[in-house]
């Protein structure tokens, strides 16, 4: 009974150490194809990274300096001068237009008004009187009216002047605004696609990263995994377990 006990137990033991070797020569296959698998991740990771910051460098270089401009351009505009115009004047005088012959040619018609007078000979009557006086008054007004027309005419083409002066003033100033808000809005632009550029690279990278370590940690649990089963302590206990097995279906029937 000797005999079958110890050729039963050999060709268990030698079914378990087929086992173990053949399940080692596979865990070093996987082994080896999950240490593969780890470099290629960890060098797609390198190279997503160069590229990620490429994509960095290229944003920073579109819309780096205009967003830098942003905050100067913006307090330029906030510190502009408010459009003022200036009040209009004028300081023209009446007196200044009143034509100075005047007197003179009011001279000459009095002279003209007595002559007529002396040949009819009513040089002292009330009526020859009363023509001087009307006269004299009548070309009194006659010149004011002219200087105060003169005036208006002075005054109206100063304020005619002013009226251009200010308008040129709004547009040169409407310019600048427009010019500064201009800015604003071109600077604000690449401030916001800088920021924008900016974050879809940090988003690429921590994808990057968490992608490099979820995949790492599929390697090393698949490792882990492989290895299961094939160190020296699992071949005596697959020599054991295979012994029992074939002692029991030996005596057991018997």
């Amino acid at each position: 009974m000797a005999w079958p006990l110890v050729a039963g137990l050999a060709l268990a033991g030698g079914g378990a150490l087929a086992n173990y070797l053949g399940n080692k020569a596979q865990s070093e296959n996987l082994q080896a194809a999950y240490d593969k698998i780890q470099g290629s991740t960890n060098a797609a990771v390198a190279a997503n990274a160069q590229d990620i910051q490429q994509y960095k460098n290229l944003v920073n270089q579109v819309y780096g300096q205009g967003a830098s401009n942003y905050d100067a351009a913006l307090q330029n505009f906030l510190n502009s001068d408010v459009y003022q115009n200036d009040a209009f004047s004028y300081g023209g005088d009446i007196n200044d237009y009143f034509d100075p012959a005047a007197n003179q040619r009011l001279d000459a018609e009095m002279n003209t008004i007595r002559n007529q007078g002396a040949s009819a000979g009513n040089t002292f009557s009330s009526d020859f009187l009363g023509r001087m006086g009307a006269r004299a008054q009548a070309h009194t007004s006659e010149e004011w009216e002219k200087a105060y027309q003169k005036l208006m005419q002075d005054r109206q083409m100063a304020l005619n002047e002013y009226n251009v002066n200010s308008q040129n003033n709004w547009n040169n100033f409407n310019a600048n605004q427009s010019r500064l808000q201009a800015a604003v809005n071109a600077y604000g632009g690449d401030r916001d696609k800088y920021y924008e550029g900016q974050g879809n690279a940090m988003a690429a990278g921590l994808q990057n990263r968490l992608g490099g370590l979820q995949t790492q940690a599929q390697t090393i649990m698949g490792a882990a995994n492989a290895q299961q089963g094939t160190s020296g302590w699992d071949l005596v206990g697959g020599l054991a377990g295979a012994g029992g097995q074939f002692l029991s279906n030996y005596y057991g029937g018997k």
